[in-house]
């Protein structure tokens, strides 16, 4: 349909909030716990739980549904992936506690985390066109999935507490770059250097 002589063509501009630092936090904060469980400082119990349903699963789908408004489709796919995860998770965990369903073996949790594990590489991959900041997320965090997943397929606890010490490691990666994010643009300088290598492709309209 042609539009009237008298319309006038109009530029929208962006002024919504960056969400990453809420989606790295919330990654963060949960990561961190789940590797301070597996490395043997406190039993699998309902705060972690809690952590993985909302902070680290519905927090992040939300902050990936935002950045999906925003156009930027790696932060879309990182987040909303991610919070899906850690629903997956928890759901492993509570189901069978239903008694309707099965628990997944060790071996089957070996390629479950596996699988993540690869999808986390390619992130990897993608996260050298972004920052040294979110480099060390992405490979920490892809260290982590095939280490637990190494765990499970072993059997060895030995493996399992050096994977919660690197979840530790990757969990204050996220809550670094968070953090780091806020700050600089409350600021509106780099304070927390990030090593970023071109501006986010959401701002770039």
């Amino acid at each position: 349909m042609a539009l009237p002589d008298s319309a006038t063509a109009c530029l929208l501009t962006d002024h919504t909030a960056n969400p990453a630092p809420l989606g790295l936090l919330g990654f963060g904060m949960t990561t961190l716990l789940l590797g301070l469980h597996h490395a043997g400082f406190f039993p699998l119990d309902a705060m972690l739980l809690a952590m993985g349903i909302f902070c680290g699963g519905l927090g992040q789908i939300l902050v990936g549904v935002m950045e999906w408004n925003r156009n930027n489709c790696f932060g879309a796919t990182a987040f909303t992936s991610y919070g899906l995860f850690w629903l997956s998770l928890v759901a492993l965990i509570l189901l069978p506690a239903t008694g309707l369903i099965t628990a997944s073996s060790p071996f089957a949790m070996g390629f479950y985390l596996s699988i993540w594990g690869l999808f986390s590489a390619v992130l990897f991959l993608a996260s050298f066109r972004l920052s040294r900041a979110l480099q060390l997320v992405f490979g920490s965090l892809m260290l982590l999935f095939f280490l637990l997943a190494a765990a499970d397929f072993s059997g060895n606890a030995s493996l399992e507490r050096i994977a919660g010490y690197e979840g530790i490691c990757c969990g204050l990666s996220a809550l670094y770059a968070g953090l780091g994010q806020m700050l600089n643009e409350v600021f509106c300088a780099s304070l927390v250097p990030l090593g970023l290598y071109r501006e986010p492709f959401s701002r770039r309209r």
